[in-house]
């Protein structure tokens, strides 16, 4: 068996890593003629993998685009087809109780969640498993173990002694504590394995072992990862042996040691430095950021000897890093205003506020909205979505009647569906089920105007006049006050609020970064962890590319993460 041909790729935030990675697919199947079905394409995040699909479908117009997208997995997704594809193991319905083989469970509400409580139910019922914990191990990464139920701490380091393939035994090796005594610790860790199988449950990691232990590989002859720095120890052994299973011709990765921050899960960013290749490509100017982000961002990464962050360049001038105070919510908002107001493109263009945790970004979230400033959470259905519809289309409507501009229909709508009840708004609402809305029915240009929503509210004079009149519960009420308080124009999506970790793979004109460290954090920092924490606020910086500012004293007397640290 022969290796097979390996391509690095490294790259800067926003040179176009993916990109290029696509610009090899291309080579593929115009010099080597190989067919999407000989292919696989491995990233991390659904936003990432639907872009590279979507971009592989225009390189094979002519195949099934459900196939095609097929061909786009996860890591873990590929060791799963590849178990099955096998015969290494068979995946059971979890509404068929006569159904036989493996069932896959994760901490999801909606996918065996309950495998989890009943083991600690069953099997030691002193120890609480909380159904309701949200990713401890992000929360234990944050620094704040604080309620987190001693259940989900115990899964949590099993999952991290897996990713680092591990043997339960340096259970004390992970980076959080148990709070258990070694014995006790080690029986939790063996029984929750022995229960999988007794089972036939598996976890993610579990399908990963397995075919790292059958030796499946991927029926492709072509690889393609994204992302390689983001590999655990346990994922790079299944790697390296596809690579030398001589089933595999081609493998082309791409990766960036410099922002890799899951450390936390497991992740080893000096594989992608070690890893054996033919050849590597270096693509490091940043389309992204211009030169004072980089010359700024630069600093903060440590310097890695295989990937020199001083090869990180920008491709223009321009740009602009400040530091700045905001002590309050009013201080942020108005940073926050002033920001929108710079924005390049001022009606799509997003700008980003960006925490070191999920606490600290709720308290953005607060200020924000003590402030009458709209947004919406980094992720799609992340925790911070309180401005979600109808919300957002409620406030444009009141704003339009505040200003006696035209509504446009759907907007109409909500403001009937979430106003008081009166005879002329029921009469109104009954002819906008029936497909109208206009008493004349003649609606013009698909709006309303406003001689005929002045019928539906004849009282309002002002925006703020027609807050009493809505039906949505009390805080709802209470945004939409505080955004008419404020004169807050902008859509809430174009303000996101979100942790550093969410921001990965994004980009935004305009980014602010608070750099508050818990001191749990700061002693993580001092004691072993300052090149992951280096590490991810230069992710945190090279996300803009226009505008960084970094906001001090909006936590108090937190401290900082020191190259940040007001000086």
């Amino acid at each position: 068996m022969t290796s097979a041909d390996v391509t690095k790729l490294v790259g800067s935030p926003g040179s176009g890593k993916t990109t290029k990675l696509l610009e090899f697919v291309e080579r593929e199947a115009e010099t080597h003629g190989t067919d999407y079905s000989d292919l696989m394409f491995l990233t991390f995040s659904r936003s990432a993998r639907q872009e590279a699909a979507t971009r592989i479908i225009d390189i094979y117009p002519d195949e099934d685009e459900e196939d095609v997208m097929g061909r786009v997995k996860t890591v873990h997704g590929a060791a799963l087809i590849s178990c099955l594809i096998d015969g290494a193991m068979e995946m059971r319905s979890e509404d068929d109780p006569n159904d036989t083989g493996q069932l896959v469970i994760t901490e999801d509400r909606d996918n065996g969640l309950e495998y989890f409580s009943w083991f600690f139910e069953t099997n030691f019922p002193t120890i609480r498993y909380d159904e309701s914990e949200n990713d401890p191990i992000a929360q234990l990464n944050e620094g704040d173990a604080s309620g987190i139920a001693t259940g989900n701490k115990a899964i949590a380091v099993y999952d991290y002694l897996k990713s680092k393939n591990w043997p339960l035994s340096k259970h004390h090796r992970a980076p959080f504590d148990l709070e258990l005594d070694p014995e006790t610790t080690m029986e939790v860790l063996e029984s929750w394995d022995s229960y999988k199988q007794r089972n036939d449950l598996m976890q993610h990691d579990d399908y990963v072992e397995l075919a790292l232990e059958r030796n499946c590989i991927p029926p492709v002859s072509v690889l393609i990862i994204d992302e390689f720095q983001d590999l655990s120890p346990l994922q790079t052994a299944l790697y390296e042996q596809w690579r030398d299973s001589g089933h595999i011709d081609r493998i082309y990765i791409a990766g960036d040691s410099n922002q890799a921050v899951y450390g936390f899960r497991g992740a080893e960013p000096t594989y992608f430095q070690r890893t054996s290749v033919d050849e590597v490509v270096h693509h490091e100017e940043s389309k992204r950021c211009p030169e004072a982000v980089i010359d700024a961002a630069v600093p903060i990464a440590e310097p890695i000897p295989e990937h020199d962050i001083s090869r990180v360049t920008a491709w223009r001038d321009g740009g602009r890093v400040r530091h700045v105070d905001a002590d309050g919510p009013h201080e942020l908002s108005a940073l926050v205003e002033e920001g929108l107001r710079n924005l390049p493109d001022s009606d799509s263009d997003e700008l980003y506020l960006l925490a070191r945790t999920n606490r600290q970004a709720g308290k953005i979230a607060y200020g924000l909205r003590e402030g009458g400033v709209p947004y919406l959470d980094l992720k799609p259905n992340g925790p911070l979505r309180r401005w979600r519809q109808p919300l957002p289309m409620i406030l444009s409507g009141m704003q339009a009647v505040g200003d006696g501009r035209h509504l446009p229909l759907p907007v109409a709508r909500a403001l009937l569906k979430n106003t008081s009840r009166s005879p002329v708004r029921e009469a109104a609402q009954k002819r906008a089920a029936d497909g109208g809305l206009s008493a004349t029915q003649r609606i013009r240009g698909a709006v309303i105007t406003q001689e005929e929503y002045r019928e539906w509210f004849p009282d309002v004079e002002q925006a703020r006049d027609l807050v009493p009149e809505l039906s949505v519960d009390s805080w709802q009420r209470e945004l939409i006050k505080g955004a008419l308080r404020s004169g807050a124009t902008h859509r809430p999506g174009q303000v996101r609020v979100g942790t550093i970790h969410a921001a990965k793979g994004l980009e935004s004109p305009h980014v602010f970064v608070f750099p508050a460290y818990t001191h749990k954090q700061m002693e993580r920092f001092e004691n072993g962890d300052e090149a992951e924490e280096r590490r991810l606020f230069y992710v945190a910086m090279t996300r803009a590319s226009e505008r960084v500012e970094v906001v001090h004293d909006y936590f108090g007397g937190d401290k900082e993460f020191p190259p940040l640290a007001r000086l």
